[in-house]
């Protein structure tokens, strides 16, 4: 099951590459990556104080990671979203 999320991550990053989501002055390098949206996922998606902190932490990753420029979209979108599914 994770690794047909991975590949759907992969597939969604990949198609906002394709479009082009070029750096937009957002604090996330771009408009078209909703990393609220992303983390809304298995154990992030729980209404309850542990899910919420989840997605937090899953939030922060994606955007921290971003900002460094060490990834790629799609990698950091990645490694932030493990967090909901551990």
């Amino acid at each position: 099951m994770k690794l047909h999320k991975f590949f759907l991550i992969a597939l969604l990053a990949g198609s906002l590459v394709a479009i082009g989501c070029g750096d937009s002055g957002s604090s996330n390098g771009g408009d078209d990556i909703d990393p609220n949206e992303l983390c809304n996922i298995e154990a992030c998606a729980v209404d309850s104080e542990v899910g919420r902190a989840a997605k937090a932490v899953c939030v922060d990753e994606i955007n921290d990671c971003i900002a460094t420029g060490e990834l790629t979209e799609a990698q950091c979108i990645t490694l932030g979203t493990e967090t909901c599914t551990v």
